[in-house]
């Protein structure tokens, strides 16, 4: 019964059952992506804000945000349907998709955002495909770009918070551990629960008075 209720541990037991299902049946994902809201740059997600809670200039992007999380992640829901349809489905950016499976999140502070799993047709495989292969695959769809120095210190914000090493050795086929290893980080995730806070027809003033922000 309480499989059907988002957010019980019967319900995300389902759900890993089914990324099991998908890896059991279509092998490892080829690619794990993250789209998140970015709503403090957003212009549009601003303007939307302002709209619907008739609030004036002078209220900041994260004062908007805060007190009205439900309109940003309805806002983000409908640009995450377009992006995801158009540009990852149909002009296919990362590669012909055969399967994936998208769960939602939201940070502690609301901001929501999607973990995505990518099946893409003909991905070449580490430890089975040349690694020529697969690194050209990779270059091809994964990129990264350091601002110019002048661009309001990114770089320097970029070297002092990038703890990531390099290596150019590919790691061991280790293909009977995949499933169980993704399963287990599935299973970690499981009990994050997605924060829901939907409250109609109140004004900027009575959230702001709910939420006790100053």
């Amino acid at each position: 019964m309480l499989a059907q209720i988002r957010g019980t541990n019967q319900y995300w037991f389902h759900v890993k059952g089914e990324v099991k299902a998908m890896i059991a049946e279509y092998g490892s994902p080829t690619l794990f992506l993250t789209l998140s809201c970015a709503e403090y740059d957003s212009a549009d997600i601003a303007q939307y804000l302002r709209k619907v809670n008739n609030a004036p200039q002078s209220y900041s992007i994260s004062r908007l945000c805060t007190v009205d999380p439900v309109s940003v992640s309805r806002q983000f829901s409908y640009k995450f349907k377009d992006f995801f349809n158009i540009v990852i489905l149909k002009r296919g950016v990362l590669g012909k998709v055969e399967q994936y499976y998208v769960k939602k999140e939201y940070q502690m502070r609301g901001a929501p955002h999607n973990h995505i799993l990518l099946w893409i047709k003909n991905a070449p495989v580490v430890g089975i495909d040349c690694p020529e292969e697969v690194c050209s695959f990779i270059q091809d769809r994964i990129t990264c770009h350091i601002p110019d120095k002048t661009e309001r210190n990114w770089k320097k914000i970029f070297d002092a918070r990038n703890k990531a090493g390099f290596t150019e050795e590919l790691p061991e086929n280790k293909e009977d551990d995949e499933p169980q290893l993704l399963g287990e980080i599935m299973e970690a995730v499981a009990d994050i629960p997605d924060m829901h806070i939907n409250v109609p027809n109140l004004t900027l003033e009575q959230r702001e008075a709910m939420l006790n922000v100053d």
